[in-house]
């Protein structure tokens, strides 16, 4: 159960069918244009949208409907000086390397595509043991950031936005066009969501379609363009509930090729694993096989292959790397603890994540003969 700041707590569950209820409406409302995409279907893009509108809700329950504070001018100079992520210099000189240094799209056995930067530690050492078995494989991505580090990491690499760059634009650029229509009010009666104002519902889900009808139309694009040029026996995303990894395997498995998808972590509460929809879901062990089953997905669909980002790991030497010691500050011999939350979100409540902050913190004043280190989620930097 998750409280709310508008009533009593309620479900996941709840939340995700008022979710199929709400696009129900809307896609009978002025809202239309944006979410019957005729090159999509209707079911593609419910379906593609319901973990980020699942997420947005989860995230309303512990806040108001009141836009977020910008951070002061000071403190976003200060970060964007220090954190290279933010610099644009490096990440023009990223696109250009990967404008530059792409593959070109060719037929390929085995096709991974990572999203986000969690999914490559698991997808890479599956790849090269494909190599050496004698199995072709390819990485493709859209984002320069994910381009060099797959690069780094001895792979081949397809980046779709420059080898299919027409199509992405062009899909993109549709997205922004269908999502013009987000500006007006739909026009229509929303089913009641504890005691949250239908002005404040609809804040959350205009925002959270607008975000995402870019990525689910690219990867419409680009997975059209693989299934075309590359003809790949079989494709694995990183993630299969996320609008892009949803429309990757949809649309994929229109066009005949079986999809997988080799999940970077435990399953744990969150019930859109009910809703994967590759061919074959690849999980860690049995805990997380039950879970998945638990949730509603079909035994058949579930493989436990372990966890293959633990192939990559070094041997412990019983000594902190001297770069981090240094960097950190520690103090040789000293022993030390390491806080790495994932901050609030799907499974945890801004709440919950807060008391979490407070209790380490509460741990460290009693504890002064260990040092504390905080690693901060990206989204939380």
């Amino acid at each position: 159960m998750t409280s709310t700041a508008a009533g009593p707590p309620i479900s996941k569950k709840e939340v995700l069918a008022w979710i199929d209820d709400a696009c129900d409406a809307l896609r009978e409302s002025a809202w239309a244009p944006a979410l019957n995409a005729s090159e999509l279907g209707t079911f593609d893009l419910g379906a593609a949208l319901q973990a980020p509108l699942l997420t947005a809700l989860l995230g309303l329950f512990d806040t108001t409907c009141e836009p977020r504070a910008q951070r002061p001018l000071w403190k976003r100079v200060l970060v964007s000086s220090k954190d290279p992520s933010y610099s644009r210099w490096r990440f023009f000189i990223l696109e250009q390397a990967a404008r530059f240094l792409t593959e070109r799209p060719g037929s390929t056995s085995v096709l991974f595509w990572p999203t986000q930067p969690t999914h490559p530690p698991v997808q890479v050492p599956v790849a090269k043991v494909l190599d050496e078995m004698g199995v072709t494989t390819r990485f493709i991505t859209n984002r320069p950031t994910l381009f060099s580090h797959l690069r780094e990491r001895g792979v081949r690499v397809v980046c779709a936005k420059y080898v299919w760059s027409s199509k992405i634009f062009g899909a993109r650029a549709e997205a922004s066009r269908k999502s013009q229509v987000l500006a007006s009010d739909p026009d229509v009666q929303l089913p009641q969501l504890a005691n949250y104002e239908r002005t404040c519902l609809l804040s959350v889900l205009r925002g959270a379609i607008r975000s995402n009808l870019p990525r689910i139309h690219e990867a419409l694009a680009t997975t059209d363009a693989i299934a075309r040029q590359m003809e790949p026996e079989t494709l694995v995303v990183g993630n299969d509930v996320t609008p892009e990894g949803r429309i990757a395997c949809l649309r994929a498995q229109r066009a005949s090729i079986p999809t997988a998808c080799l999940l970077h972590g435990t399953v744990t509460g969150w019930p859109i694993h009910g809703f994967h929809c590759a061919d074959k879901v690849l999980v860690y062990g049995r805990n997380s096989e039950r879970e998945l089953v638990d949730f509603g997905t079909d035994p058949a669909k579930i493989v436990v292959s372990g966890a293959p980002v633990l192939d990559a790991l070094p041997n412990q030497s019983g000594e902190t790397n001297p770069v981090l010691q240094s960097r950190l500050g520690l103090a040789t011999g000293k022993p030390w603890i390491l806080l790495a939350t994932s901050g609030p979100g799907s499974t945890v409540s801004l709440s919950h994540h807060q008391r979490t902050i407070e209790n380490v913190m509460r741990a460290s004043a009693v504890l002064p003969q260990y040092a504390f280190v905080a690693k901060l989620h990206r989204k939380d930097e």
